[in-house]
């Protein structure tokens, strides 16, 4: 199966949008709970579409993506 970026429609994405709750494991620390929290959210227009992540554990960093479609 084959992904193109220009296959990719924004409209899709608005399912993403809110806040999302993580509960989740890493090999690299064994029995360790990870605990944290995304949020997606749209800006300029719903021409970008922003990824936050926060997690409630020191040794995983905060993190940020941006998302979009650049016309043609």
């Amino acid at each position: 199966m084959e992904f193109r970026t220009q296959d990719l429609d924004p409209e899709d994405w608005q399912i993403l949008v809110g806040t999302w709750s993580l509960d989740a494991s890493h090999t690299m620390l064994p029995g360790d709970e990870i605990r944290g929290e995304m949020t997606f959210q749209w800006l300029d227009g719903h021409r970008l579409l922003i990824q936050q992540s926060h997690y409630d554990h020191a040794a995983i960093p905060d993190a940020i993506a941006v998302f979009g479609v650049i016309d043609d």
